[in-house]
């Protein structure tokens, strides 16, 4: 079996000076094998540094691996600049090593991303509040709907997560990971915390990161001689325990700072764009005090982001947990246009509705209705431009049908933005009018029905009538709902 310090391993020439031997140390402390290492003994050093040595011997190979196959800090940070330089290029066969390609990517992607995140989560100022747990009964009946009126970075937890990361990713045989090697850490790994605050005071906490778990790593035996260093920079793959390190940092804020009176707290996560896939085994936690959405880039211009079940959140709740994956409105108004521009220019025979750029795009229903009405505000007019319709004969919630027509066209109504905005007193006309009604029908069927035996067109009319109405609150209620069928 081989030696795998055989790379760090070289023997004491007759040449070289007792003095010269030690002068590395020049520290004050103790010599450790004496005064002089006799000519012709095998010693242990790094290739780049062969002035510095000890004795080879079972002691010192243990130091010599745990300080990184150095003796001085001072090394051991020139040799951490060095490995980081020497990274592979974007054709490694290896998938477990960061390349350099990978390098600059992950950087411009980390301060892209984050950018994103913080402009999307500051674009919710003046939007209906995202309570976490179910909304107060008065809201929407005797009080308006909360706003968010504020959105404060509150702490940048990226160095508390580096030390983190560092306790749980570094080999128990080493020491500790070179400064220089957090401060490249830093570049690629981000966590923030975002304070929203709503008109009645509650507070939520929004926590938003950037991942790209690189860890320095000991080299296989069969790669040290060939590569001249023991030490390599990998990359290690997403699992659960990455979003457990990303939640655990922010509860030890949370506690040191005073924090735990916010009730909810949302997560995005994602992760470093080398990889387009997340392990389908990896589920985003929730909670009735949580909430996570994990995200990730597939290689190209669109993300791939995994959310909770969502079936019990409103429209206004889903609308801000879509904030929470880093595409701007402005990118979403771009891939709408363009694939849009794409079925005009194929001359696309059928009609572009919102069925059809649902399947081009993934985007919600209510989210492509809301981006087709802000292309046709910004560019409804021209031979080129966007106007959106609703042909005839189909409801206002029957948003599949909406479609976008060239101005020119005439078919079909407009569409008008204040059909969907949400009124709070409406609350009653949807609620409130039905369920009194059906009291005072009851009531009066209740009256008519004592003590006597109601003629057969009185019970046929009030048959009738109570399941018109029933029937017209169910199909009420699904038009309601084709709003909100958007997972």
């Amino acid at each position: 079996m081989s030696d795998p310090f055989a790379p760090f391993r070289r023997q004491l020439g007759e040449s070289l000076r007792s003095e010269e031997r030690v002068a590395w140390l020049g520290r004050g402390d103790t010599r450790p094998m004496g005064d002089c290492l006799p000519p012709g003994t095998w010693v242990l050093c790094h290739p780049r540094f062969p002035g510095q040595f000890r004795a080879d011997n079972a002691r010192h190979r243990a130091e010599f691996r745990r300080h990184g196959f150095t003796w001085t800090d001072a090394v051991a940070e020139e040799l951490g600049a060095w490995r980081l330089g020497r990274l592979p290029g974007a054709e490694s066969p290896n998938p477990d090593l960061f390349t350099d390609a990978q390098r600059r990517l992950s950087e411009s992607a980390a301060r892209k991303e984050m950018a994103d995140l913080d402009l999307n989560l500051k674009g919710v100022k003046g939007t209906r509040f995202p309570w976490g747990g179910g909304d107060g009964w008065l809201d929407g009946v005797v009080l308006p709907y909360p706003e968010v009126t504020q959105v404060e970075r509150m702490a940048d937890l990226s160095e508390a997560f580096a030390v983190a990361w560092e306790e749980g990713a570094r080999d128990p045989g080493m020491a500790a990971w070179p400064e220089t090697f957090r401060a490249e850490f830093l570049k690629h790994n981000r966590i923030l915390v975002y304070g929203l605050g709503s008109s009645r005071g509650p507070v939520i906490h929004v926590v938003v990161a950037y991942v790209s778990p690189m860890v320095l790593a000991f080299a296989p035996e069969g790669e040290m001689a060939e590569r001249g260093d023991g030490l390599r920079v990998e990359w290690r793959p997403w699992d659960i325990g990455v979003g457990r390190r990303v939640r655990e940092v922010f509860q030890q804020w949370k506690a040191a700072h005073g924090a735990g009176a916010a009730p909810f707290t949302y997560y995005s996560i994602g992760l470093d764009a080398r990889h387009s896939a997340i392990p389908e085994l990896l589920v985003p936690a929730a909670d009735v005090e949580l909430w996570e959405c994990l995200w990730v880039a597939d290689g190209g211009d669109r993300l791939v982001s995994r959310m909770p079940p969502r079936a019990g959140f409103k429209r206004f709740r889903r609308d801000f947990t879509d904030r929470l994956v880093p595409e701007t409105m402005e990118e979403r108004l771009c891939r709408v246009r363009t694939t849009i521009d794409q079925y005009r220019k194929e001359f696309f025979r059928g009609s572009i509705n919102i069925a059809l750029l649902r399947e081009a795009t993934g985007y919600r229903r209510s989210v492509l209705r809301d981006l087709l009405l802000e292309l046709e505000q910004r560019d409804g007019t021209g031979a080129k431009g966007y106007a959106v319709r609703l042909p005839k004969g189909k409801s206002k919630a029957d948003l599949d049908h909406i479609e976008v027509v060239p101005p020119s066209s005439q078919e079909g109504r407009s569409v008008l933005a204040k059909w969907y905005q949400p009124r709070w007193w409406m609350y009653w006309l949807w609620v409130g009018l039905p369920a009194i009604a059906t009291a005072v029908l009851g009531t009066y069927v209740t009256r008519l029905t004592q003590g006597k035996s109601l003629p057969v067109w009185q019970t046929m009319l009030i048959t009738l009538g109570s399941g018109s109405l029933l029937w017209a609150l169910k199909k009420f209620a699904e038009k309601r709902a084709k709003d909100s069928e958007d997972e």
